[in-house]
C-alpha cells in the first residue's frame, strides 16, 4: 500500500509541474537562454518525475526501505525509490497517452 501511495504522489506531483496550467507561469519564466536546463526538467516527464520521487523518499515515506527493512545506507534507498517512481510514473503516462490516442481515433471515425 506504500508503495501505491508513493506512486500516486508521484505521478500527482509531477503532473502538476509538468502540465498543469498553475505551473506554467513559472515554466514560461524559465523560458530564456541562461535557465532553459530548468525549463526542460519543469517540461519533461521523466526528470521531473525523477526529482518528485527522491524528495518523496527523503522528505516523507521510502517504500524500498521499508519492503527490504535493511542497515546500510538510506541514500541508496531513496536513488532506488526516485528510479522506481520514475518508471511508474512513466509507464501510467504512456498509458494516460496510448488510451488518448485510441479514444481519439474511436471519436474520428
Amino acid at each position: 500500500m506504500t508503495l501505491l501511495f508513493f506512486i500516486a504522489a508521484a505521478y500527482s506531483i509531477t503532473q502538476i509541474v509538468v502540465e498543469s496550467i498553475l505551473f506554467k507561469p513559472l515554466r514560461d519564466l524559465f523560458n530564456t537562454f541562461w535557465t532553459k536546463p530548468i525549463y526542460i526538467l519543469l517540461t519533461c516527464i521523466l526528470c521531473t518525475s525523477v526529482w518528485a520521487s527522491f524528495i518523496l523518499s527523503v522528505f516523507f515515506i521510502s517504500p524500498l526501505e521499508l519492503y527490504f527493512n535493511s542497515e546500510g545506507s538510506e541514500f541508496k534507498y531513496h536513488l532506488l525509490d526516485s528510479t522506481v517512481g520514475s518508471f511508474f510514473v512513466w509507464f501510467i503516462h504512456l498509458f494516460e497517452r496510448l488510451i488518448t490516442s485510441i479514444m481519439r481515433y474511436i471519436n474520428d471515425k
